[in-house]
């Protein structure tokens, strides 16, 4: 995979040279440069990534108007501290069969928020942080079918509990 960076000023690669990326990875070295670069993106449009890999070594926040529309995006990669703030509100949730989130401590509230919107899960992986005892019962009301996952990968950056899986099922099914 050949990589590239955003030079200033001069025009992005035009919309026309993106139409076969399907596979599309990010390092990530400031939230200036992170927010200027989705918002190209969001300008481009990803229509034919499938796979979207986001990493940062040092802590970065940016907010993006919006994240590129990605009808094909199946595998979301986050690598790092990086923190969207909302922004991941924009992305295909129910189509992601691959979800990794790896040095990068999520609450356990978003962990359960997060998990009830991936309805087509196959493989995930995440890093769980802290999380008070009123975040850890947020959601636990809610039922949620998990039909599809095959492996789910927890690791605990702090003393947790398996609490976080309640009102989740993973229903036997014939994939």
């Amino acid at each position: 995979m050949s990589s590239f960076s955003l030079p200033v000023g001069d025009p992005f690669v035009p919309p026309s040279q993106w139409s076969r990326l399907r596979d599309l990875e990010v390092d990530l070295q400031s939230g200036v440069e992170a927010t200027r670069l989705f918002n190209v993106f969001s300008d481009v449009g990803l229509a034919s990534v499938e796979r979207l890999s986001i990493s940062g070594n040092d802590p970065i926040r940016f907010n993006p108007t919006s994240l590129p529309g990605m009808p094909n995006l199946t595998k979301f990669l986050v690598s790092g501290m990086v923190w969207f703030h909302g922004a991941l509100r924009y992305l295909p949730w129910n189509q992601l069969t691959h979800l990794s989130s790896t040095r990068y401590k999520m609450h356990i509230a978003d962990w359960r928020s997060l998990i009830r919107k991936c309805t087509s899960l196959r493989h995930g992986s995440f890093m769980i942080g802290a999380g008070t005892s009123l975040q850890e019962n947020i959601g636990t009301n809610t039922s949620v079918s998990l039909l599809h996952l095959l492996s789910l990968k927890i690791v605990f950056a702090a003393k947790g509990g398996w609490s976080i899986l309640s009102g989740l099922s993973f229903p036997l099914s014939s994939l």
